[in-house]
Formats: C-alpha cells, sequence, structure tokens
C-alpha cells in the first residue's frame, strides 16, 4: 500500500492549492514526477487513475487551508468560493435560516449542489423533509481536503448534481493524537466562538481507525449592536421629490395601529396609533392619535431591537473512519458519524392583524373588549394592526440530531495481466429534529377575546379557567394587556421532523484492455435509494388556531435504482501537438418509483498538447428529482392578493372571453371585489417531474515551463436547467384560467380555480409546478505563482468567477441583488498571499464582491405626483464594490505545537445597503455582517 506522504505529491502536482481555501483550483499533473503513486477517484469519476486530473473543473480545498483561515464550519470555507452565490445558508440568517448551513454553487440554489461524504451522498438535514444537506453535519476537524466539482455529474452521481458536486474527503490515515481549541470574537467583544476538537488513530500493516470528538458553540450578536442594522431603514415614498432614509420599520406597532369606523356614519375612517404607542413625541394624552407612517417621528415599530444579526448554536460531534485487510486484497470498511446541534434564533414579538373589533355585540351593547371612543364619546369600530410586546419577542430553538453510518468490503485483484478493484457498501442516514417556537400568539383566542358575542368577564376573575373560559381582553395601547391576558394568548409551538436514507451499491473497475494510445478504463456499478422525510407541526397550527395559517404534516418518500457506466478512452498519444488525447464517456441510468426514469449521459475530451498546456471539455446532462418536500409538503392555506377579473365584469365587452367567463361562472350576476387577498392553497405536488439540464464546459490548462511555479486556467461554464420547480404567482393562475375560451371552474385552465357562494374567488392552488427555465453562463479562471524569496517560500492565488448571464424565464439577473434571495455578482474573485520560512507562515487573503444592482426597483413607471421612477427616487438602487482583507499567521513552536492566529474583515467593512433590503438593512446571504473579528488557536499533536 502506498504512502499517504505519496498521495499527497500526487495531490499536490494536480491541484493548485492557494493560501487560503476560496482559492483553490485544478491544475494537471504531469510526467515529471516517476515515483509510483496509489490509484484514487477525483471528484467527477468513479475510475481510479494516478494522473488526479479528468475534463471536469475540480477544485481542491486542503486541511492546511482550513486551518490557516480559522473557519470552524465547512460551510465558512465554501461560501468565499467565487463560484459560491445566491442564498446559501449561514448564522447570518436569522429569519428562516434554522440554524442550517448549507452552499449554493453558481447560484441555482442549494437544492442544485450536490454534497458527498467519501464519494457517497450525505442524508439530508435540517427540521424535517429537508432539500439539501446541513454541512454543520460534517466535522471540519475530521476533514483532509474538499474537492468541488463545478460541473453538471449526474451521470455519474445521480440526482441533484445540476450545479456541481462537493465531496468532502474525511482523514483515514491519522495517526497519534491531536488535541486542537480555538477561541475567536469580534472586536466588539461580541459573537463568541468556541471549537474544542480531540483526534485519535491509529493503524497497522492489517488496517487504521481514526476517531474524532467535537464541541462547537456560537455566541448571539443583535441587530441592535450594530449601527448599520440597528434600526429598519426606510426612503420617503416615490411621490416626494426629495427623498430621505429614515428609522421606519413595521406599522404593526406597539399598542396597535388602527382604522376606526362609526358603525353609525359610513363615512367616518381614521388611521390612528393608540396611545400609549407608537412614537411617544406624536403622543396627545387622549385614546389614539393620527398614525405617522413616515419620517424620524413615524410610529413604526423597529423590529431590529429584538432581533438577531448573527445567532447562536452548540453543536456535538463523534465521528469514526475504519479500514481493516481481512484477506489478502480483500478490505473490510465502515464510517460512523453523530451531530447534535442546538441552535436559536431570536425576532421582534410577533404581528397579528388585521383582525376586526366592533363597537357591539349583536344585540347592541357595548363591547367590553373595545373602550375606543371619537371626540364626542360615540363607540367606534376597530380593525388592529398590533405588535405583541406584551407576550415577548419570539423564540425559535432547534434540537437536531444526525446520524450515518457507512459499511461495507473492497478489494482489488489481477485478471489477465490487468487490474481491477471492486466495492460493496451499505449506507443509513437519519435526522431527527424538534422545533420549537416560543411566544406565538394563538389567534383563535385573540379574535374570541375581542368578541363581544362569546367574551365575557376577565382573566382576573376568581376562578377563571383558561381551558374553558373566554375572557374579554382590550388590546388598544401597549398597556393594555395584563400578564395574565399574555398568557392566555401565549403559546409554545413544537413540530418534530425527520429524514431517513438507505442506500446499498456494488461496483467494480479497472483496466478494460489496451488500445495504441494507452489503456481503456472503466467502471460499472449498481445503486439503490430510499429517501424518506416528514414534517409534523403542532396541533394548533395544523388546526389553523395558532400563530398563521392551518398547516397540514408532510410525509412521504420515494425509491430509485441507478446504473452506470463510464470510461476512459484513450485516443492518440505521444504524436506532433498530441502528446495525449482522451475521451471520457459516462451513462447512467435512474428508475424512480414517483415519476418514473431518466437516462444521463457526460461526454469528456482531454488535449494534452504538451507537457504544461491542456485543453478539456465537457458536455453533460443532468437532473433533480422532486424533493420529499415537493412532492409530499402538506398542503395549507395562504392569503395572497390579487385581481379578480370579474369586478365589475359588466363594463367590458360582452364578446370578450372574460366576459363571457364571468357571466357563466357568476350567474349572471354582478360583481364587485371586496377583498384584496384571496385565500389560496399552497403546498406540494406529487404529479410533479423531474428538472432537466443540459451543461457545456470549456477550459484550458496551463503551467509554465518559461516562468517556473506559474501556473493557470480558465474554464467557460453553460447550464440551462428545464422544467425547474417552483410556484405561479395567484393572478398568473387566474388570468391563465379566465383568458381561455369557454373555462370551466375546476378543469383544464381553471383546474386551480374555485368561487365561493358570494362569488369571491376562493380555494386558488398555488402548489409546485414544473414552471421555470433557468440559464446561466460565464467564466471560471484561476492563477497561481509560487516561488522562493531570500529562502523564504512565496505563493500567490488569485481565483475569480464573472458571470456572463444568469436568466430566469427570460429576465437577465446576473449582477442583480435580491429581496429574499442573496444576489448574482457579476465579479467576484480572491486574491491570496503565503509567505513562509522553515517555521512560521503568514497569509493575507483579500476578497472582492462586485456591487449589484436592487432588482425589484421599477425603472419604468413614473410616480404621478413627483414624476420620478422608482429607480430615479430609490436611495440604494445600487450596491458599492466591496474589498474584504484577511491576515493569518501559523507558528510551528515545535514538531508537536502549532499556534495559529488571524483577523478576518481586517478593515472592517460594514455591509452594503440597498432599498429593498433582505434584513439588517443589508444582504447577510452576500456580506459580512459581524465586522472585524480575530482568532487564535492552538494544536498540540503526540
Amino acid at each position: 500500500m502506498y504512502t499517504s506522504s505519496k498521495l499527497a505529491k500526487a495531490v499536490r502536482l494536480a491541484m493548485i492549492g492557494g493560501a487560503f481555501a476560496s482559492a483553490a483550483t485544478a491544475v494537471p499533473a504531469y510526467a515529471a514526477d516517476e515515483e509510483e503513486v496509489e490509484r484514487i477517484e477525483v471528484t467527477g469519476s468513479r475510475i481510479k487513475r494516478t494522473d488526479l486530473e479528468n475534463a471536469s473543473p475540480v477544485s481542491v480545498i486542503t486541511a492546511d487551508d482550513i486551518m490557516k483561515q480559522g473557519v470552524t464550519n465547512v460551510s465558512d470555507v465554501l461560501q468565499q468560493m467565487s463560484a459560491s452565490a445566491g442564498s446559501g445558508l449561514t448564522p447570518a440568517i436569522n429569519n428562516g435560516g434554522g440554524g442550517k448551513a448549507s452552499v449554493d454553487l453558481r447560484g441555482l440554489g442549494t437544492e442544485r449542489t450536490l454534497v458527498l461524504v467519501n464519494g457517497r451522498r450525505m442524508v439530508n438535514s435540517g427540521t424535517g423533509a429537508d432539500a439539501s444537506v446541513d454541512l454543520n453535519t460534517i466535522p471540519i476537524a475530521m476533514v483532509k481536503r474538499i474537492e468541488v466539482l463545478k460541473d453538471g455529474a449526474s451521470a455519474v452521481y445521480g440526482s441533484d448534481a445540476i450545479a456541481g458536486v462537493v465531496n468532502v474527503i474525511l482523514k483515514d490515515d491519522f495517526e497519534g493524537a491531536e488535541i486542537s481549541a480555538q477561541h475567536g470574537a469580534t472586536t466588539k467583544g461580541d459573537g463568541e466562538e468556541y471549537d474544542l476538537s480531540l483526534t485519535l488513530g491509529g493503524a497497522n500493516d492489517k488496517g487504521n481507525f481514526v476517531m474524532n470528538l467535537g464541541y462547537y458553540k456560537r455566541k448571539a450578536v443583535g441587530q441592535a449592536n450594530r449601527g448599520f442594522s440597528d434600526c429598519p431603514i426606510a426612503e420617503e415614498d416615490e411621490s416626494s421629490p426629495d427623498n430621505a432614509k429614515f428609522c421606519a420599520g413595521s406599522w404593526y406597532s406597539i399598542g396597535g395601529h388602527g382604522y376606526l369606523g362609526n358603525p353609525n356614519d359610513p363615512d367616518f375612517f381614521e388611521n390612528v396609533q393608540f396611545e400609549p404607542g407608537g412614537n411617544p413625541a406624536n403622543a396627545t394624552g387622549g385614546q389614539y392619535h393620527d398614525w405617522v407612517n413616515s419620517g424620524d417621528n413615524t410610529d413604526r415599530y423597529n423590529y431590529a431591537a429584538a432581533s438577531y444579526l448573527s445567532t447562536p448554536a452548540e453543536r456535538y460531534t463523534i465521528n469514526t473512519i475504519s479500514e481493516y485487510e481481512i484477506a489478502e486484497d480483500i478490505r473490510v470498511f465502515g464510517e460512523g458519524m453523530y451531530t447534535k446541534r442546538e441552535s436559536d434564533q431570536q425576532m421582534a414579538p410577533q404581528p397579528i392583524g388585521a383582525w376586526f373589533i366592533p363597537a357591539y355585540d349583536s344585540e347592541g351593547n357595548l363591547n367590553p373588549a373595545n373602550d375606543i371612543v371619537d371626540e364626542n364619546g360615540n363607540p367606534l369600530d376597530v380593525t388592529l394592526w398590533r405588535r405583541m410586546a406584551d407576550v415577548g419577542p419570539r423564540k425559535f430553538r432547534q434540537d437536531i440530531s444526525t446520524f450515518r453510518v457507512v459499511g461495507g468490503f473492497e478489494g482489488d485483484f489481477d485478471w489477465a495481466d490487468r487490474s481491477f478493484s471492486w466495492q460493496t457498501y451499505y449506507q443509513y442516514g437519519r435526522n431527527d429534529a424538534t422545533d420549537i417556537s416560543a411566544n406565538y400568539v394563538n389567534m383563535y383566542r385573540v379574535e374570541q377575546s375581542s368578541n363581544p358575542d362569546v367574551c365575557s368577564g376577565s382573566t382576573a376573575d376568581a376562578g377563571f379557567d383558561p381551558a374553558s373560559d373566554v375572557p374579554c381582553i382590550n388590546y388598544t395601547g401597549a398597556d393594555a394587556l395584563s400578564s395574565a391576558d399574555a398568557d392566555y394568548i401565549r403559546y409554545t409551538d413544537q413540530a418534530t421532523g425527520f429524514n431517513e436514507q438507505n442506500v446499498w451499491g456494488a461496483s467494480i473497475g479497472g483496466d478494460a484492455f489496451e488500445l495504441p494510445a494507452g489503456t481503456l478504463g472503466f467502471s460499472f456499478g449498481f445503486e439503490h435509494r430510499d429517501e424518506e422525510g416528514g414534517n409534523q407541526p403542532d396541533a394548533l397550527t395544523v388546526s389553523g388556531q395558532g400563530a398563521g395559517n392551518a398547516t397540514q404534516p408532510t410525509r412521504g418518500g420515494y425509491t430509485v435504482d441507478e446504473v452506470y457506466l463510464e470510461t476512459i478512452i484513450p485516443l492518440l498519444s505521444d504524436m506532433t501537438a498530441v502528446k495525449q488525447l482522451d475521451l471520457e464517456a459516462a451513462v447512467r441510468y435512474s428508475d424512480y418509483n414517483t415519476y418514473g426514469d431518466d437516462t444521463n449521459y457526460k461526454l469528456g475530451l482531454t488535449w494534452q498538447v504538451m507537457d504544461g498546456l491542456m485543453f478539456r471539455s465537457v458536455k453533460s446532462t443532468s437532473f433533480r428529482a422532486p424533493s420529499v418536500d415537493e412532492l409530499y409538503s402538506g398542503q395549507s392555506d395562504s392569503y395572497l392578493d390579487h385581481n379578480d377579473p370579474c369586478s365589475d365584469y359588466t363594463s367590458l365587452d360582452p364578446s370578450s372571453v372574460i366576459y363571457q367567463n364571468c357571466l357563466a361562472h357568476l350567474g349572471g350576476n354582478d360583481f364587485t371585489q371586496q377583498n384584496d387577498q384571496t385565500r389560496a392553497i399552497v403546498g406540494g405536488n406529487q404529479e410533479l417531474e423531474a428538472e432537466t439540464a443540459d451543461t457545456l464546459t470549456l477550459g484550458v490548462v496551463y503551467e509554465s515551463e518559461f516562468l517556473e511555479g506559474f501556473s493557470a486556467t480558465v474554464d467557460y461554464y453553460d447550464i440551462e436547467i428545464d422544467d425547474a420547480i417552483s410556484t405561479r404567482g395567484v393572478n398568473d393562475v387566474i388570468n391563465d384560467c379566465y383568458s381561455t375560451a369557454g373555462a370551466i371552474l375546476g378543469e383544464g385552465n381553471c383546474a386551480n380555480v374555485g368561487r365561493d357562494q358570494t362569488g369571491a374567488l376562493d380555494g386558488v392552488a398555488v402548489i409546485n409546478e414544473n414552471l421555470q427555465k433557468i440559464e446561466t453562463k460565464g467564466y471560471d479562471i484561476a492563477m497561481r505563482y509560487q516561488t522562493q524569496v531570500s529562502n523564504l517560500d512565496l505563493g500567490f492565488t488569485w481565483e475569480g468567477t464573472y458571470v456572463d448571464e444568469y436568466v430566469i424565464d427570460g429576465n437577465h439577473d446576473e449582477g442583480q441583488i435580491f429581496a429574499n434571495a442573496g444576489g448574482i455578482p457579476e465579479f467576484k474573485w480572491t486574491l491570496g498571499t503565503d509567505l513562509s520560512g522553515d517555521d512560521w507562515s503568514l497569509n493575507w487573503q483579500m476578497r472582492f464582491i462586485k456591487g449589484m444592482k436592487d432588482e425589484t426597483i421599477d425603472e419604468a413607471t413614473p410616480d404621478p405626483v413627483s414624476g420620478l421612477t422608482g429607480w430615479e427616487h430609490a436611495l440604494g438602487k445600487e450596491t458599492d464594490d466591496i474589498f474584504y482583507h484577511d491576515v493569518a499567521g501559523t507558528y510551528f513552536v515545535t514538531d508537536s505545537i502549532t499556534l495559529i492566529a488571524g483577523i478576518d474583515n481586517l478593515l472592517d467593512e460594514e455591509p452594503e445597503y440597498y432599498t429593498n433590503y433582505n434584513d439588517a438593512n443589508t444582504d447577510p446571504y452576500t456580506y459580512d455582517v459581524l465586522g472585524r473579528r480575530y482568532y487564535i488557536r492552538a494544536v498540540a499533536k503526540f
């Protein structure tokens, strides 16, 4: 068996390993090194080889890169790669992140990046029925290297490998003991991180065993602790010719924001803020004052004050990997992985509304839950929007356990002067989650306790029983609710979820036969996979009596059987202008019990012109099978804004299609839309088909003979995805129905449209469908130069991605930043510099993100008052270019003790503001929200 040092040498020859992880890209291994090395698989191919280079572009991030960078999570490394964009989850995602960590290659969605561990699928993980892997489950202390394939690879790996593949290779050859401890924090004294790990390993002639124990803890940072995020920024509306930013927030205000009506005067209307509450500067000392919607004295609620900017988490991990030779050339192997994660998020108190609180009951008696009157003492009806500060901030907590075990046999044999290897394995993964949401409001009890025909007495009454009694509660004003009132409407939502995976497979590969240009290599195999997932909401949520609309449970699964064949065919060698020309071909057949079958192929070509120059190209197809959640998500109600084409339809041309349809659906009755929102049905769709993709890459790899130590790669990529799973807007569904001649509700284009007894639209289904076409193309570029200066090693690595196009359904989104899904910068790059001596090294990294445009701003329609378009009016129409600087130093105190220290975001750059920001007045998917922070790590080996 070849030593790890020989293998490492081959990897170094094949890959540009940058000073930092984000600057790692692939270059070929050439024949200059004649020392025999072990054959291994490199991501993108299942054929074992010694040259480590294939037709697809692969980046490699080593354990040394990770250690120098001071990161404590696999996702932190991957999200700094220039090919990473869009909506990969980080600790900065407080609203909806759920404590999960993920990577989004090419901005195509986390569900379209396949994650492997040691070349095999990792179980999806999160809060249940998840479509992607939680990278928190992979221990960074066990990482030997990370290989990132930036190419479609379904012919090799199956579903999900559309944007690329992340393959985490774990340490399997460690001997001795290693203790590592790291502490870090921001220079503002918050966001502390602690990371501890113990790695043990041993080996003999028969096999080896490695075990790692890890603990990690991260403390919270609040939005109130940073000047850029301490209050939600708003801009004056477009009717104002002189725009200005102001500290705003939500119109669900402290004390309540209401519309007042007089039941005896239909023309009476006031828009008010109840006192105490809102901005104290506006108080009049009465029950309410006129609502102030904007400016420095706005009554809006500052929800940032209670929200996290970076979320806390705690993690425990146990991991093992082993191999043992049970007979000559036959080995048994195993892997075990367990992660327990506890994570928290915090948001402002729940907003509730709008709900109607009448002045009188049905018999004309005053409502004891409503004491609001006009200036003449006349009781008033109230439509209320209120921030439930009395109940406390919403607190979210996930308690998640992930377990994975792999076991199998593998071996090597020779036959007819040819070498072969085989493997058979079984793996099981399970993820269980409890998702707790505290300080939620029971909307059923809120509505009942303000309904005079139902409520009586109060929570202060002797003998009050919250299980059976319905008290009357006054909700207007910040001090209106007593602690007993708050307890009556407060509840804790507890949901549970799981993901489960069973996989077994077998493969054989090796040298098929000799051709004039070399040996034809192959790999053939079979895999069977079962996936199951579910999510059980809290009972109140299922009944619709909780904090939002009713949500039904999710549960389902699927099975797939797959067979694949891959070959490398040497075409030409040792000819003029052709040192080696190889054809790579792969095909994979997948049979799903849900939607049917798929066949995907890959054709790749590598043309080594001479030592130091190689061209490469891959043409392939890929697919993504619908996830458990997309298929089986429990359908639920969602109230969405809509426009009813039948509103006042009698004014239309009687010969028009819309008129005729409305006439038929409404029985000839006049109709006027009364509500802006309609009840829509959202959720899974078991009729979904697979997403499909076509991918093309073209590249050149160069290693200079004239400038020793210089190498570069340039790769062009073009990805087209059809039938991407998405949902249509409710108005699109309605308009498709009513623009169809002879439309019948419940059939054809109106299959998802219905009306209630009043004639209003009701139950419009906007479930998952195969709808979108997504296209992206661009260039990945990398350069490296390694030399010596005054007996010191000096290295430079530059790696960047230029996005030429990013198009969704014909809309160009390259260079755009979104309101809720990150951004697609046109240009993103990293420059790394590494200077090292015998027992030390210094590292500097500069990261660049090109500025982006706010894609949600209207550039064309002028406001009727100011005459300005949204683009002309907006103050945050685009973000600036931003540079981050990171520095680190390593000192090898002895052969067994190493100290590492570093500072990230050295210049304390604040994140960029844009008008339609995601959260915290910025985009936490794209920008660093913590600011300058330091870390110190000590490593001791025995």
